[in-house]
């Protein structure tokens, strides 16, 4: 299955999209911009724009950058599942009311994903509720274990686990990002 991403947000805001596109080579192969690089039984193809996907029969995971404002176009269909930052408020107001599951990152208690130890190069993520992969299995709440190869903000961490786990990357042995 092809995990179809969908980074909303300007395109000069790139650098969370170059992060995250190095993290998903190390699970799998990864197609951007009409380039295959990475290698492993898992595809994954990153788009990326500053409204909704134009295509309404898809689906995946819509990640929204601090770049993202307000959503403009259609709404996507159901079948998208949102990753955000729980403190973007402009993403939480665009996806109030549109039936978009979120998975929120952030230090609440409510958020899905939150950071629980950072040491550089290693860190924690925790996973604080259960999630539904795009592949419909669940999983439950625990820590994940991330070793960091470069620089990656605090902000970043939970956002990029959040991606690796809903597309269905195992945790069992912790993240490389």
């Amino acid at each position: 299955m092809m995990n179809r991403i969908y980074l909303c947000g300007s395109e000069q805001d790139s650098s969370l999209t170059l992060r995250l596109k190095k993290a998903l080579e190390r699970y799998g192969t990864v197609r951007y911009r009409g380039i295959c690089s990475g290698s492993g039984q898992k595809e994954f193809f990153l788009e990326e724009g500053e409204s909704w996907p134009t295509s309404r029969q898809e689906r995946g995971l819509l990640l929204l950058k601090d770049s993202f404002s307000t959503g403009g176009g259609d709404i996507p269909q159901k079948g998208w599942t949102a990753v955000l930052r729980s403190d973007h408020t402009k993403a939480v107001c665009a996806l109030r009311g549109t039936g978009i599951p979120a998975v929120t990152c952030g230090s609440a208690l409510r958020d899905s994903l939150s950071l629980s130890s950072w040491d550089f190069p290693q860190g924690a993520v925790s996973l604080l509720r259960g999630v539904t992969t795009l592949e419909g299995e669940a999983l439950e709440p625990g820590e994940i274990p991330v070793i960091m190869e470069g620089p990656c903000s605090r902000d970043w961490m939970p956002l990029l686990c959040a991606v690796l786990l809903l597309c269905g990357v195992p945790s069992s042995q912790g993240y490389r990002l």
